[in-house]
Parts: structure tokens; sequence; C-alpha cells
């Protein structure tokens, strides 16, 4: 009898948004991108929301000069969307979103 193969898992994200405090564009964007988080990487991203104010080593690490800032470290590249984060087809486009083929299952 043949064991039926593990499916490959799914790619995962790793996001870090960086915000200056409650403002309202650090609101909008924590706000579009948890969004786009649970509606198209549900299951697959580590997001965290880092403010600049608390956690400047983090600042340091990523490069960030402005805020708000998003990172994406996983998948490679690792890419930054800066500005207004409030598009969310604009966050998406960066983050090439839509260019993930899922795996099927059985396949490999």
């Amino acid at each position: 009898m043949t064991e039926p193969r593990a499916s490959a898992p799914p790619a995962t994200w790793l996001l870090r948004l960086y915000v200056n405090g409650a403002s309202p564009h650090s609101v909008a964007a924590i706000e579009n991108v948890q969004r786009i988080c649970d509606e198209e990487l549900a299951g697959r991203v580590d997001f965290r929301v880092i403010d600049v104010r608390t956690e400047p080593a983090q600042v340091l690490r990523d490069n960030v000069l402005v805020a708000p800032t998003l990172v994406k470290r996983l998948p490679a590249p690792i890419r930054r969307v800066v500005g207004d984060l409030a598009n969310a087809d604009r966050v998406r486009q960066a983050l090439e979103i839509g260019r993930i083929v899922p795996v099927p299952h059985g396949t490999g």
C-alpha cells in the first residue's frame, strides 16, 4: 500500500508594517494591510505592526526611513512599500500577490 504524499506547504509570507503611532495614515495602513492579509494570505502570513517610536532596533534592521512602510521579507525578493498604503490594489501589486500560483495537491 502506498502512503499519501504530503502536499507542498503554502507559501509563507513575512510582513512588517512600520507606523508612527496612531496617526490617520498609520490607522489606514494597518486596516488595509490586515484586510489584505485576511483575504489574500490567510493562514500563510506572519504579519506584525511595529511602531517606529517604540522599536528603533527593528527600524534600523529593515532600513526604514519613512512611516508607514510595509516590508515584505518573505517570499523573496525583499520589497518595501512606502507612503500611503490605503490603496489596496497598489499594495497587492507592489507585493506581487496576484503572481502566486498554488501547487496542486498530488503533484511533485
